[in-house]
């Protein structure tokens, strides 16, 4: 069934300032920081921590994911679901 993956991120890069998805496309996202307007001196881009298997990302003071080098058409008027596993800070 991996090739019904359009787009799949496993954080197991461990360090870096990107991140390329896995699936059927090949687009990189960016970790970017939250805007400092918002967040002030809180910001930062996503850290990379021990994931339950693995590594996951962290993310705090509005920091992201940016993923610019994609179609539209790829993702949009088409069947979508989302799974995301999120262990909150408190």
């Amino acid at each position: 069934m991996a090739s019904a993956v359009t787009f799949g991120l496993s954080f197991d890069e461990g360090k870096g300032t990107s991140l390329t998805t896995t699936g059927s496309n090949a687009w990189t996202a960016a970790l970017i920081a939250g805007p400092s307007q918002l967040f002030g001196t809180k910001t930062g881009i996503p850290t990379f921590v021990a994931g339950k298997k693995g590594s996951a990302m962290h993310f705090t003071g509005g920091s992201h994911l940016e993923i610019s080098d994609y179609p539209a058409n790829k993702l949009l008027g088409k069947d979508l679901s989302i799974a995301v596993w999120v262990k909150t800070d408190s």
